[in-house]
């Protein structure tokens, strides 16, 4: 295999690389490539566990019924680096923001490079029904190119639901890919995936998350979250899930204007992954 890699041309490399960095992603997490994708840096560090905390634009990913819950409109970017391998880099760019009927968002993600790159475009919205029943969708467009290969492209839908049970105590229900695309020539399904979560503030400054996610016949996994407030600009988090195993951590400070977020991940048999996240808000 050593011998054959020697004389691949170096697009192909570029190709054969992520190629395989996917199979063993999915090998090891049974999540297909366009999942890799995920939210910013804040949700990260909490290992995803975000289906009802969702009050940020890391709703349009986790459950755009939380897209109500933004408090001020903010234009986000981040970029991640995966197991560190850069033919996986992930850029983002996301706008978020509350408006008379509801919340809405409108996000853009592109991992890999001009030979292989994997692209998401999402349009979110949310809508309050009542003072603690929030609901959402988002309409998606994933599109996947390899030079030289073709490139393919496919809708998607997400919908979710948070209840704010008291101020302190939220449940969340999330799905994706609920018209079950297909992409590709052979109409390979994109598989959906389920999210049951609950957000519990146990003091002014410490809020627990937990969610139970779900995809295709796989295993569930579980995923947990804190986040702690020191003074008022900085936040601690940590996270931790199974199937497979990962630990993760980070810190977020708020500014006036600005946030600034930084996630860092263990993966149990990739390696560790980086992520930065900056949002400008608009008052």
């Amino acid at each position: 295999m050593y011998g054959v890699f020697n004389v691949m041309s170096k697009n192909n490399k570029i190709i054969f690389c992520a190629l395989l960095a996917l199979f063993l992603i999915n090998q090891e997490t049974a999540k297909c490539a366009f999942e890799r994708f995920g939210g910013g840096a804040r949700a990260k560090s909490l290992s995803g566990a975000f289906t009802a905390y969702a009050d940020d634009y890391n709703a349009i990913i986790y459950n755009p019924a939380g897209l109500v819950q933004c408090k001020s409109a903010a234009v986000s970017f981040f970029y991640e680096l995966p197991f560190g391998i850069k033919e996986l880099a992930t850029t983002t760019a996301a706008l978020s923001f509350p408006f008379r009927y509801g919340g809405g968002g409108i996000m853009v993600q592109q991992m890999g490079n001009n030979v292989y790159k994997e692209s998401r475009y999402i349009l979110s919205y949310g809508k309050d029904i009542s003072d603690n029943f929030f609901i959402g969708a988002s309409i998606k467009f994933l599109h996947l190119g390899i030079k030289n290969y073709g490139s393919a492209g496919v809708p998607g839908v997400d919908a979710g639901c948070i209840y704010k049970i008291s101020d302190d105590l939220k449940l969340g229900l999330f799905a994706s890919n609920l018209n079950k695309p297909r992409i590709g020539r052979q109409r390979e399904e994109i598989p959906g995936s389920y999210a049951v979560g609950i957000s519990k503030r146990i003091l002014p400054e410490v809020t627990f998350n937990l969610d139970l996610q779900k995809q295709g016949g796989y295993p569930a996994s579980i995923r947990f979250g804190a986040e702690m407030s020191l003074l008022k600009q900085l936040r601690l988090r940590a996270g931790f899930s199974d199937n497979p195993t990962t630990f993760a951590g980070g810190f977020g400070i708020e500014l006036k204007r600005a946030s600034i977020h930084y996630s860092i991940s263990n993966h149990s048999r990739l390696g560790i992954t980086n992520q930065f996240s900056l949002s400008l808000h608009i008052k």
